[in-house]
């Protein structure tokens, strides 16, 4: 009796154990599954072409353009000469990557074709076969490779330069270029570059890092940021010269080519979205405006936007008699300017014109306005028509030239010598 219960007792045992190791053995078969899925996802997700560009898939042309641009700059080679032999290889890898990843994404048949069967269906396609028929399927980044790419001209697959100088006007990045003869247009290789959009002598000044108007610059600035290539900013060309041909005397217009260098590029993308050229924004004092656009701004558009942006502040508002010297004469004191330029105007708002005359000669006098025909005033400068501009120092003259912006800038140009105050060269 008792040997027959050491037998069961044994028979216990064993088949606890045995269970155990069966529930062991499948957690860890599960775990193991589970972990080679995470490494197929990982890796079908690091060769997708939309994971490449930070895209999820049904994601517009635009901004798949918007996305090479931005990684195409980013980690072009020629802007790693500083780099490790390991930071080098691997910008050279991921700029090759993001052409590849542009380079389907941007052609709406290869896209169609990626999307249903992926990298295998595009390889099938690229063979001159059938994907549906070959049996190609699977999601997109699932084995295979698509284009070969390489660097250099010399035949052998397609050169993820190529595409860089195709979008960017053949601008290089740092002067080198790889293979291509230069990266700066001119310099060999690639596509023509595109016709200059606002070339010098023209209404509209070219402007660039080291030209861009700074708070030492004498006058107000409206810029442009373009990109000869891009059919958006042909197509705003015209707008921008007939504001510039119109607003003469009251704003300058610059304009800054954001494709042509590298660091041309990085300079606008610190000041707008260098995806969405045109941009456009207003300089005073130093100080950068971008305007908030949605369709492409018309000439008018752009005029009231700058006009929004002027300093119509500088004009101090004098309506009354003892203002002259309340707010006039006091602040030509204190800030120790050599004179009062006052405006007595039927008017009743400053004109840009006049804001932007306050901002150019900020440096040596004071600007007030009259407004609304001011008898008072009227009577205590002698004034009997509108508009008149009387000059306040230790005597008062009037300006009896015309009211044009040339005319008064020249006036305001011979008080500046008159007052010994006039700088030989001017500041842009």
């Amino acid at each position: 009796m008792a040997a027959t219960k050491r037998r069961s007792s044994v028979l216990a045992s064993a088949l606890v154990l045995l269970l155990l190791l069966e529930s062991s053995s499948a957690q860890y078969g599960g775990r193991r599954q589970q972990q080679r899925g995470g490494r197929q996802r990982q890796a079908q997700q690091e060769g997708d072409y939309y994971s490449v560009l930070g895209l999820r898939k049904g994601t517009s042309s635009k901004e798949i353009k918007k996305a090479y641009k931005k990684l195409a700059l980013q980690f072009h080679p020629d802007k790693c000469k500083d780099c490790s032999d390991d930071e080098r290889q691997t910008n050279e890898k991921k700029f090759v990557e993001v052409a590849e990843a542009y380079s389907i994404l941007s052609d709406d048949k290869k896209r169609g074709i990626y999307d249903k069967y992926g990298k295998s269906g595009l390889e099938a396609h690229e063979k001159g076969m059938d994907p549906d028929a070959a049996g190609f399927g699977g999601f997109p980044g699932g084995g295979g490779g698509g284009q070969q790419f390489h660097f250099g001209g010399g035949g052998g697959g397609f050169d993820p330069f190529s595409m860089f100088e195709e979008m960017f006007g053949g601008a290089g990045v740092g002067g080198g270029g790889r293979g291509r003869g230069g990266g700066f247009p001119g310099g060999g290789g690639g596509r023509p570059p595109a016709q200059e959009l606002f070339p010098k002598g023209g209404d509209v000044a070219p402007l660039g890092k080291a030209k861009f108007p700074d708070a030492k610059s004498k006058f107000l600035w409206l810029v442009v940021f373009y990109d000869n290539s891009d059919q958006d900013c042909v197509n705003a060309q015209p707008a921008v010269v007939q504001l510039a041909k119109k607003t003469r005397g009251t704003f300058k217009v610059g304009a800054i080519n954001c494709g042509r260098s590298q660091a041309e590029a990085e300079f606008c993308a610190s000041k707008v979205d260098v995806q969405a050229l045109p941009a456009f924004g207003m300089i005073v004092d130093g100080e950068f405006s971008a305007m908030e656009q949605g369709r492409m701004p018309s000439a008018k558009k752009l005029h009231d936007f700058a006009v929004e942006k002027m300093p119509f502040h500088l004009v101090q508002n004098i309506n009354h008699v003892s203002h002259v010297n309340d707010r006039l004469m006091a602040s030509v004191s204190k800030e120790r300017k050599s004179a009062a330029i006052l405006l007595l105007s039927d008017k009743y708002e400053t004109s840009p014109l006049y804001a932007s005359l306050s901002y150019q000669y900020r440096k040596n006098f004071i600007f007030g306005e009259s407004r609304a025909k001011n008898l008072a005033l009227a009577k205590e400068f002698g004034v009997k028509k509108y508009p008149t501009i009387v000059v306040i120092s230790g005597k008062i003259d009037k300006y009896d030239g015309e009211m044009k912006p040339d005319a008064l800038t020249k006036w305001l140009d011979s008080l500046e010598e008159r007052f010994g105050v006039a700088e030989k060269k001017k500041k842009r």
